[in-house]
C-alpha cells in the first residue's frame, strides 16, 4: 500500500510540470491523422472524434502563453478521445483484421506484370543469366563444402 502510495504521488506530481502548447497539438493531429488514415483504410467515416479537421489549434493555443501544465494537456487529450483509459481504449483505437490489411503483389501479379512490361521481363532474364551457374561450378561449391564438413550427402 505504501508503495502504491508513493507511485501515486509521483504520478500526481507530473500535473505541475509544463508542456509546449505546440507539441500537445502536435500530437493530437498527429494522433488524429493516423486514426482517420485507419478508419479510411478500413472503410468506415463515421467516427467523428477521428477527423483531425475536429482539431482547433486555436482551442488549445488561444492562451497567451507557450506552455500549459500536464493535467491541462491531459484534460484536452481526454476531451479528443486520445489519452487510452480501460473504458474508451476500444473507442480509442481501430483494428484492422489481418485479412483485410494491406499486402504486396501476389506471385500471379508479379508474372503478370513481368509478361506486360518488356523492360522488367528482360530485367528479369538479364538477373537470372547473371545467377546461372555451370555444372562445373556447381560441382565445385559441392566438393568445397564436402572438405569443410558435414555429411557429404
Amino acid at each position: 500500500a505504501l508503495a502504491a502510495a508513493r507511485l501515486r504521488n509521483c504520478i500526481n506530481s507530473f500535473e505541475t510540470f509544463l508542456v509546449l502548447r505546440k507539441d500537445v497539438m502536435d500530437f493530437a493531429v498527429a494522433r488524429l491523422t493516423e486514426r482517420s488514415k485507419k478508419l479510411q483504410r478500413k472503410g468506415r467515416r463515421d467516427n467523428i472524434a477521428s477527423d483531425p479537421s475536429g482539431v482547433d489549434p486555436e482551442e488549445l493555443l488561444s492562451s497567451g502563453s507557450e506552455t500549459i501544465s500536464w493535467a491541462e494537456a491531459l484534460v484536452f487529450l481526454r476531451e479528443k478521445n486520445l489519452v487510452p483509459d480501460p473504458n474508451g481504449l476500444m473507442i480509442s483505437s481501430v483494428h484492422i483484421p489481418l485479412w483485410q490489411r494491406s499486402t504486396g503483389p501476389s506471385y500471379e501479379e508479379k508474372v503478370e506484370l513481368l509478361q506486360k512490361s518488356e523492360k522488367r521481363r528482360q530485367k528479369y532474364e538479364d538477373n537470372v543469366i547473371k545467377k546461372r551457374k555451370t555444372a562445373e561450378e556447381d560441382a565445385a561449391f559441392y566438393n568445397h563444402m564436402t572438405k569443410q564438413g558435414g555429411t557429404g550427402m
